[in-house]
């Protein structure tokens, strides 16, 4: 198959390159077509168009679709879980966030502040006595 330039960077048919940036794009060359995933975004079927904001590797729903949870300015659509952290594990349920430990010792407090997935504390499981 053919080579494929991809930003001035040649890959060879059958390449696979990982950037370990804040996105993790892996690229893909196929028969001279460079196929791009982020591998960790959610992809979700947006009620109105989708947007980027900057430093954003995956889109979000535009408009607060009813049925989407607002965290912190981030939205989730229903049936999305996210884990903020290792203690929580969160969902969102038509417009209602739901949470739940996934950890015993976790502190509550922290966690009322931080449920967005943009917040993640290096350690937020800190024992509570």
């Amino acid at each position: 198959g053919e080579d494929c330039n991809y930003l001035g960077r040649l890959l060879e048919d059958g390449d696979i390159i990982i950037y370990s940036d804040s996105c993790n794009e892996e690229l893909k060359c196929y028969n001279g077509t460079v196929e791009i995933t982020h591998d960790f975004c959610t992809y979700m079927k947006c009620e109105a168009e989708t947007y980027m904001l900057p430093g954003d590797c995956c889109p979000r729903c535009r408009g607060h679709d009813k049925k989407s949870c607002n965290v912190d300015g981030e939205l989730f659509q229903t049936g999305e879980e996210w884990k903020p952290n290792s203690c929580f594990s969160c969902f969102c349920n038509n417009g209602r966030v739901s949470c739940r430990k996934t950890q015993r010792r976790c502190n509550d407090e922290w966690f009322s502040m931080n449920i967005s997935k943009r917040k993640i504390s290096t350690n937020p499981c800190v024992e509570s006595n």
